[in-house]
C-alpha cells in the first residue's frame, strides 16, 4: 500500500515538474514566433535609451520605400 503511494507522489511530481519545463520552452517558442510575424525591432537594433531611435526609424522606411517594399494595397 505504501509503496503505490510513494510511487505515485513520484509520478505526480515528475509529471508536474516536466509540465513546468515544457511550458517554459513553449512559452519562448511562442513569443519568438509572434516577435516574427509582428516584426517587432528587438534590442539588437534598439539603444537602451532609445535615443538613436528616430534615426534609424527613418533609415528603415527610406530603404523599404526604394526596395519595393509597401504596406497596404
Amino acid at each position: 500500500m505504501t509503496i503505490e503511494l510513494i510511487a505515485g507522489a513520484i509520478k505526480a511530481i515528475l509529471m508536474i515538474l516536466l509540465g513546468l519545463n515544457l511550458s517554459l520552452f513553449l512559452l519562448y517558442f511562442e513569443r519568438k514566433g509572434s516577435a516574427l510575424i509582428q516584426d517587432r525591432i528587438g534590442s539588437n537594433r534598439v539603444t537602451i535609451t532609445g535615443f538613436f531611435w528616430p534615426m534609424r526609424c527613418a533609415r528603415l522606411m527610406a530603404w523599404s520605400s526604394t526596395a519595393g517594399f509597401h504596406q497596404g494595397s
